[in-house]
């Protein structure tokens, strides 16, 4: 899935990227403009990241509600086991002021 618009944040708290869509290269269903939601199980990698377009902030990588990666935003790789109907989200965190002007999350089957 690819963001399609920026997204600015400003102080504390945590807050989930938006304004996500399918990504045609790698197929797959996206809802409400933030979640990715996995079709089939099995071995994965997952390519993501969300690039600031200023300041800088942490970023996890959540399946399900639970965080399985974070970075700064640059572009990160997660491989694990991923099963059907599991939700892929990105949120950011902490107490930064910044801008994400893209993102994307995309699983790749081993």
């Amino acid at each position: 899935m690819n963001k399609t618009e920026s997204q600015f944040f400003v102080g504390s708290g945590t807050v989930q990227l938006n304004d996500f869509s399918p990504d045609a290269t790698y197929p797959a269903t996206v809802t409400g403009g933030t979640t990715l939601v996995v079709q089939g199980s099995g071995a994965v990698t997952i390519n993501w990241a969300a690039p600031m377009g200023f300041g800088s902030a942490t970023i996890q990588l959540r399946r399900n509600g639970t965080s399985i990666d974070s970075g700064n935003g640059s572009a990160r790789n997660w491989t694990g086991t991923l099963a059907d109907g599991d939700q892929l989200t990105l949120w950011k965190t902490g107490n930064q002021t910044a801008s994400a002007n893209s993102a994307y999350v995309d699983v790749i089957p081993q």
